[in-house]
């Protein structure tokens, strides 16, 4: 048996379905005006619909007045109250105003624009009567709290990042636009407008939020090795542990292989040209690759001698039917070939998530040189590379298409702090971790001054295009003195007049090469050193008051602001705290399921070429095939047997 409301409300959907103004005027004022008017009570359903199914009569003053509808623009209580005048309502139902004219809210219309939230827990008690804790509402509550502003947190990341990015990828397109000449050879006009719009003001990027679950952070020291560490050695071990989280696993290298022969085998099956090589490059070549990093191959014509050749002016084509190949591919995924001077095809591989990279370019052997010849004079740059190019990786400052700095240009910017001079050179990784965060954060200014490392490492002058008379004679001066490195600096040393705030940096393997003249974001990659620098001195200020007896926090307050700033100072994992956190945030969630999915791939590669070893060894009658690398698999990727290679070659 329905109660009258319910079959009112039943009456009113049924009868005004197709009808907005009268299903408006129906919901909101007729259960009201009918309960006023009767008793309360119906005696059947069909009285009640006779009642709706007549002709609605208008009163005689509602008749004189003209008919007004209402717009489809207007407010919900706009609506309301014309639906209630042109009804005929009693003055008591017509809706309240104020002094003024203006409309009043009713309470029912203040309930519906309130923002829907997830139901939280009332009570201790479950659904079928189980006691709970005492403290489960306040669990769940901080539970709920939580998980919203981690996802709050992640949108704002993402839209912040996407911002940006999109704004980098807009100043370069509009400096490339004003630097092609124009109709009689005249290069566009350098006005006050455009220049407003390549220039802006560097802001601090943040790491990713916190991810799920949450991971203990493979760099921290445990609290008992914490006792007695000064914040400098503290700073020290923890560079020293992150490096080897840092160093690919030998079966995330054994995938790497596989996947970079996989990439091969498919750009030299489709290339009609037979003397197209190709070969690695990059820091998987100088063997600085970190566990995620991007795979580098170059292709090159094999014929010419010294390295290989690049053909630019037919490369486009070719590479574009490698980009179509790539496409139709089951094995990849969100490829993409922009096609520029040195056309670059970049692609995913869907089983392992590695990023590739094909590009014809010139040939990089002077710059893997280089290279090889400071990780040999530097005695910590292998160690303190990865952080580096973690910390500003973890926040997209690295990428060049985005404005970043690139891995060869992070490098040789590492480079040219550490060697130099100083009264009092650092020493340790720690110490030079903070010269380098100090140097660009307080000693450079890239509005004035470039960078140069050989063959002294040093700064020179920027100048204002056309206010140096003579300059290609001093250029040519500087070439017959056999100098030149001071000739390149004097080509490079141009200020560009749209973008004056570029990092200008000399490549040591190529003179004339200035490594920051891509660098669009060098404004929020240099106010992201200084917050970093900022912040890390204070954590570090922390732990040895920590351990010096004090409560941590300054003027007895703690770092709650520190925290609400990047993000939180503690991991949720154990109550543990790391320094480092300030500089690569939490890159160990974010990099997890990629790196699970790494693993696991080069486990199975490893796997199969220790199987087809022993097949290998068993038909031809050699002994000591080693068996017991097939039963336990967790110690197969301890030492890659030579085979896994062959495999994946093959």
């Amino acid at each position: 048996m329905q109660s009258s409301h319910l079959a009112l409300r039943q009456s009113c959907r049924a009868h005004n379905a197709y009808n907005l103004t009268s299903a408006l005027s129906s919901t909101f004022s007729t259960a009201s005006r009918l309960a006023a008017q009767s008793d309360g009570s119906y005696a059947s359903y069909e009285s009640l619909s006779e009642q709706f199914q007549g002709p609605r009569r208008r009163s005689a003053a509602a008749a004189a007045r003209p008919r007004q509808k209402p717009q489809m623009g207007a407010s919900l209580t706009a609506r309301q109250a014309l639906v209630e005048e042109s009804s005929g309502a009693s003055p008591q139902q017509q809706m309240p105003r104020y002094t003024d004219g203006r409309q009043a809210t009713p309470r029912f219309t203040k309930s519906l624009i309130k923002t829907f939230r997830p139901q939280q827990p009332s009570d201790t008690s479950s659904h079928d009567g189980t006691i709970l804790a005492p403290n489960y509402k306040t669990r769940q509550q901080e539970k709920w709290t939580r998980e919203q502003q981690q996802a709050v947190d992640t949108k704002e990341h993402q839209q912040n990042n996407g911002h940006w990015k999109a704004h980098m990828q807009l100043i370069g397109q509009l400096v490339n636009d004003a630097s092609k000449p124009r109709r009689g050879g005249k290069a566009q006009e350098i006005t006050d407008e455009l220049r407003k719009k390549v220039d802006y003001r560097g802001r601090v990027m943040n790491p990713p939020p916190e991810q799920e679950p949450n991971l203990p952070t493979p760099w921290a020291l445990p609290q008992d090795e914490l006792a007695g560490l000064s914040a400098m050695e503290r700073l020290e071990e923890e560079i020293a542990r992150f490096a080897e989280y840092s160093e690919p696993t030998p079966a995330e290298k054994a995938a790497r292989q596989a996947v970079a022969a996989e990439v091969c085998a498919l750009v030299e099956a489709n290339l009609t040209d037979k003397t197209l090589k190709t070969e690695l490059f990059g820091s998987e070549k100088t063997g600085l690759a970190l566990a995620t990093s991007d795979i580098d191959i170059r292709l090159y014509e094999g014929s010419e001698e010294g390295g290989g050749k690049t053909r630019d002016y037919d490369f486009g084509k070719g590479m574009a039917f490698l980009y179509r190949r790539f496409n139709e591919s089951p094995d990849w995924m969100c490829a993409v070939f922009r096609n520029s001077n040195y056309p670059i095809i970049s692609a995913q591989h869907r089983a392992t998530g590695i990023d590739i990279q094909i590009v014809s370019s010139p040939s990089t052997a002077n710059q893997q040189e280089w290279t090889r010849i400071y990780l040999a004079e530097l005695p910590h740059l292998r160690t303190l590379y990865p952080l580096v190019r973690t910390m500003l990786g973890i926040r997209g400052l690295v990428d060049v298409f985005n404005g970043g700095t690139g891995s060869y240009g992070l490098f040789m910017m590492l480079v040219a702090a550490l060697k130099r001079r100083s009264s009092n050179p650092p020493q340790t990784a720690a110490q030079q971790l903070l010269h380098f965060l100090d140097f660009y954060k307080n000693d450079l200014d890239t509005r004035k001054r470039g960078l140069a490392i050989e063959p002294t490492p040093k700064t020179f002058l920027k100048h204002a295009g056309g206010t140096v008379p003579g300059l290609k004679a001093h250029i040519e001066a500087a070439h017959r003195r056999e100098d030149p490195a001071r000739a390149g600096q004097w080509a490079i040393s141009q200020t560009r007049p749209l973008q004056p705030y570029l990092l200008c940096l000399q490549d040591p393997a190529k003179p004339t090469n200035d490594l920051g003249r891509k660098t669009n974001a060098i404004k929020h990659v240099l106010a992201t050193m200084g917050s970093v620098r900022v912040g890390l001195e204070k954590e570090m200020r922390r732990s040895d008051r920590a351990r010096d007896g004090g409560n941590g926090g300054e003027d007895g307050k703690g770092d709650e602001g520190e925290k609400e700033q990047h993000g939180r100072g503690e991991s949720a994992v154990g109550g543990e705290r790391n320094l480092l956190e300030r500089l690569v945030g939490r890159c160990h969630e974010v990099y997890a399921e990629r790196r699970g999915r790494v693993e696991g791939y080069g486990r199975a590669v490893l796997d199969k070429g220790v199987q087809e070893d022993v097949v290998a060894g068993e038909s031809d009658g050699s002994e000591g095939a080693d068996v017991s690398l097939t039963m336990e698999p967790d110690r197969a990727h301890e030492a890659p047997p030579q085979g896994a290679l062959a495999a994946t070659s093959a």
